[in-house]
């Protein structure tokens, strides 16, 4: 298990489920903010002992969903869980799930960020854009709202920018 969460075993992993390049390019890339984010944390509050190799992990794998149909969270869970990977199955939450069922009156907090790993790869996700830029969390919302043309995705995605600014502050402090 010592080279579990390793980024030679997320590679592998990646190229096993027929990740797209693109998407191998982008969690190559943006990788860095989460262990940016994880360093200056554990740096600040060695006391909260964030699992840094588990993080970089998670954040290569986030869109292994790709290489299938339907949605990337969902898919990236069943894929981690297929691969005996459940600790970094259980980080994956984190974007507008909550914000779908709760726009249909149904509370789902299990699909909120759970721990302070998760958060981070949860507001590090926001850091880079569909260029491959790194931007700002206001920044990257614009973007996705000039994407994404789905009345209802829309919604969900405006109603999770309150959220995702308290988490970045929470991150942040």
């Amino acid at each position: 298990l010592k080279n579990m969460y390793s980024k030679e075993k997320a590679l592998e992993l990646l190229k096993k489920h027929n990740t797209p390049e693109r998407t191998i390019n982008h969690s190559i890339w943006v990788w860095e903010v989460a262990l940016e984010i994880a360093t200056k944390i554990n740096n600040i509050h060695p006391e909260l002992q964030i699992n840094v190799e588990k993080v970089m992990m998670w954040w290569y794998l986030h869109d292994i969903w790709k290489s299938r149909n339907w949605d990337h969270e969902f898919n990236s869970i069943d894929i981690l869980k297929e691969e005996w990977l459940d600790e970094i199955a259980d980080i994956i939450f984190h974007w507008t799930w909550y914000e779908y069922f709760k726009l249909q009156w149904i509370e789902r907090p299990d699909l909120l960020p759970k721990n302070l790993e998760n958060k981070i790869v949860c507001i590090a996700d926001c850091y880079y854009n569909q260029n491959m830029q790194r931007v700002t969390l206001k920044q990257r919302f614009d973007d996705i709202f000039s994407i994404y043309r789905d009345p209802e995705v829309i919604e969900r995605i405006k109603i999770s920018l309150p959220r995702m600014i308290d988490l970045e502050e929470e991150i942040n402090k």
